[in-house]
């Protein structure tokens, strides 16, 4: 016999707690995430926005090319057995929760270095360097050939060398670095020209 005024909600089952669920999810995701952070240094600079749909990303190339990034779709588990829950086992817990960080870097950051290229290579900012080993002056090369940001001090923010595991890059020579400096010079030389080039109409309102 159901007792009307006890009656538990429809999909409600006997001894759950909502909110204990819903605590635990927020600290298993923001636990997941930090974790996540510490195993990849592309992944730590990605800001994170909470949001309730997926947008697309699009780019524009040029006044009718579009590039559009596809949504990184992701998908984790994460399970603890009952020796751990019952032996109350922090060590074990801890360990399925860096478990859960290292495939979610798994899945994450292959999609977003693919939507990367995808975008680098539609505005021309990539360069094959057809095996040969990475020098300097290759970086120099395509520095040279692509747009610089600058700050509010007009300082160039100058492009982040990303590499693999293991990599090390040789000294740059004296050579090289003056002609970093040059490169910059004139980047910021025409971005101040460009800057003074630009200026109102002499009687915007046409009186």
């Amino acid at each position: 016999m159901t007792d009307e005024a006890t009656a538990l909600p429809a999909g409600v089952a006997l001894f759950e707690l909502p909110e204990y669920d819903a605590a635990f999810r927020t600290f298993l995701s923001e636990a997941m995430n930090g974790l996540a952070a510490t195993k990849d240094p592309i992944l730590a600079q990605v800001p994170r926005v909470k949001t309730r749909r997926m947008y697309r990303g699009q780019n524009s190339v040029g006044e009718a090319d579009k590039v559009e990034t596809p949504v990184m779709a992701t998908q984790n588990t994460f399970g603890l057995s009952h020796e751990v829950v019952v032996n109350c086992d922090i060590e074990g817990v801890v360990a399925e929760f860096d478990a859960a960080a290292e495939r979610y870097v798994a899945a994450v950051m292959p999609q977003v270095f693919a939507n990367l290229s995808l975008v680098t290579t539609a505005f021309g900012n990539t360069r094959d360097a057809g095996g040969r080993p990475f020098t300097w002056d290759m970086y120099l090369d395509m520095l040279d050939g692509m747009e610089v940001a600058f700050d509010g001090d007009d300082n160039p923010i100058v492009p982040t060398v990303v590499v693999g595991l293991g990599f090390q890059a040789p000294d740059m020579t004296a050579e090289q670095q003056s002609r970093l400096g040059a490169i910059l010079d004139a980047k910021r030389a025409a971005r101040l020209a460009g800057r003074r080039s630009r200026q109102l109409p002499r009687n915007p309102l046409g009186t």
